[in-house]
């Protein structure tokens, strides 16, 4: 799947990356469904979610006839609310090893729903979702520069029961608990974890992909050439 955010669509390919099927793509179906500057993408195999950016929502579609399901949110900074969100992840169930991350007391107990964490850009926060039914959870973060504080944050990935929050404006990557809770942070903008639990991490200012460990330590560093 890919989004194309100023085409206002979504486009599903095939293992070749041609189109898998005629008119294979969302956006455009029905009223409900259109979207503003699509940004994040996840799906549990059954549904897709999307994080429309223009229209600060998050939309639910079912993958097997694009349908519409359902959609939360709207302009503005309570609960349920968001202001231009991207990134995205989805921890199905209790999530990698949250048992030591998560306390049973709180709003994200272990095993409750599967939970989609949505980078808040504009609020400077990350909300979390449940998604059987779409409902807000909670969110965590406010404007700022110290730890668990965020100044436009846009990528989102989880490995071991960890969350990595990109920044834009802040230049970091802060890694986090699966409730919230601060771990460490480095520099960058788009990140996304190798399943031998390294990150790739992508530095717009430097120009670069960097390899690093889950502590922030480089690994290696390759820099893209124009041909």
């Amino acid at each position: 799947m890919s989004v194309s955010g100023y085409r206002n669509r979504i486009q599903f390919f095939g293992a070749d990356f041609d189109v898998a099927t005629a008119g294979a793509s969302i956006g455009s179906i029905g009223q409900a469904a259109r979207m503003s500057v699509p940004r994040g993408i996840a799906t549990d195999g059954t549904h897709l979610f999307v994080a429309d950016c223009g229209n600060n929502r998050v939309i639910q579609l079912r993958i097997s006839d694009r349908e519409f399901v359902d959609s939360l949110g709207n302009f503005g900074s309570r609960d349920g609310q968001l202001y231009n969100p991207a990134g995205f992840v989805l921890v199905c169930g209790s999530g990698d090893d949250s048992s030591s991350v998560i306390p049973s007391d709180s709003t994200l107990a272990a095993g409750t729903d599967d939970r989609l964490y949505v980078a808040d850009t504009q609020n400077n926060r990350v909300c979390v979702f449940g998604v059987s039914p779409l409902r807000f959870l909670t969110s965590f973060g406010k404007h700022g520069t110290a730890p668990l504080e965020f100044r436009l944050p846009y990528g989102l990935a989880v490995y071991a029961g960890c969350l990595f929050v990109s920044e834009y404006a802040n230049k970091r990557v802060q890694v986090l608990t699966l409730c919230g809770r601060f771990g460490i942070n480095f520099i960058p903008t788009s990140i996304a974890v190798r399943p031998d639990g390294r990150l790739l991490v992508r530095s717009i200012d430097r120009d670069r992909v960097e390899l690093r460990t889950l502590s922030g330590s480089l690994l290696q560093v390759r820099i893209p050439r124009l041909k």
